[in-house]
Parts: structure tokens; sequence; C-alpha cells
């Protein structure tokens, strides 16, 4: 059960993501992360694992300009090459992924519906295990807890 969050507090975004893989008839362990770096932004992807390879891996992305505005950039650059990858690695449009970027201080979520939303609370949760981890961020929203320690009760 795949389960990604992210937090946003006054110093940028802190993100985390368990190492589960499951199958049909199989569970396992990930050795690479679910949590990347790209262009400096922070990037954690559920569901479909290709898709996560391919975008931490292969997809083709420019930098973001130094005035560009985050939201424009990921609804332009971000989603254009997210598409190319899309038709390069010939995946069909109907694959179930979604996922989180941290960019700029902000949190913003994406996936197969193909829009990019910023997150209007101070965190968010994409995956299966997405329902028991926003519970978990609403009812430790206000607590005095170090972000990483808040993080891993979450997961």
């Amino acid at each position: 059960m795949t389960t990604i969050i992210g937090i946003r507090h006054t110093g940028g975004v802190l993100m985390a993501a368990d190492r589960q893989v499951s199958g049909w008839h199989e569970k396992d362990g990930l050795r690479h992360a679910k949590l990347f770096e790209r262009n400096n932004m922070l990037i954690s992807v559920c569901g479909d694992l290709r898709t996560a390879q391919l975008i931490n891996y292969h997809m083709t992305l420019r930098p973001m300009y130094e005035a560009e505005n985050p939201m424009a950039y990921l609804t332009g650059a971000f989603s254009d090459a997210l598409s190319e990858m899309f038709e390069k690695y010939k995946l069909s449009s109907d694959v179930g992924y979604g996922g989180l970027i941290a960019l700029k201080g902000e949190l913003y979520t994406f996936g197969s519906h193909k829009a990019i939303v910023q997150t209007a609370n101070g965190y968010e949760a994409e995956g299966s295990g997405a329902a028991f981890a926003l519970g978990a961020l609403a009812i430790t929203d206000g607590l005095i807890l170090v972000l990483d320690v808040r993080a891993s009760r979450v997961l």
C-alpha cells in the first residue's frame, strides 16, 4: 500500500514516502525511493511503478526560469514533458498514477487526471493509503511535533 505525504511549513515542504510496492500476489520493498529531486523540485510518485521510474530517470524536463511562476511552469513545461514522455515510451493514457511536487515552498498534486493542483491546506497525501494519511495529518495538525516525527507517525 503506497502512501506519500507532503507537509508545508515555514521553512518549505517536508515530503515522505514508504518503500512498499505490491502487485496481484506479492508485496516487496523497493531499493529506490518513490521520492526524488528533479530541477530543484521534490517529486514523489505513486501508482504505476513504470511511470515513476520514467519521471525520475528519463523525463526530459527543462529547468524553471528564475522569474517564472511555479504554477505556470508546472501546468506548462512539466505537464508537456509528462505528455511527451507518455508518447515516447508508448504508455497508455489510462495508466493510474499520482504524486506530489514541492516547489519553491509550495505543495502541489498531479496525476493521471492531467491537472496540477496547489494544495489549500498545509498538507496532502496520495496513494492507496492517502485516506488514512490525510486523517492522521488532520489529527496531528496544530500539535507541537517535530516535522519528521509527525511524518513518521502518519506513515
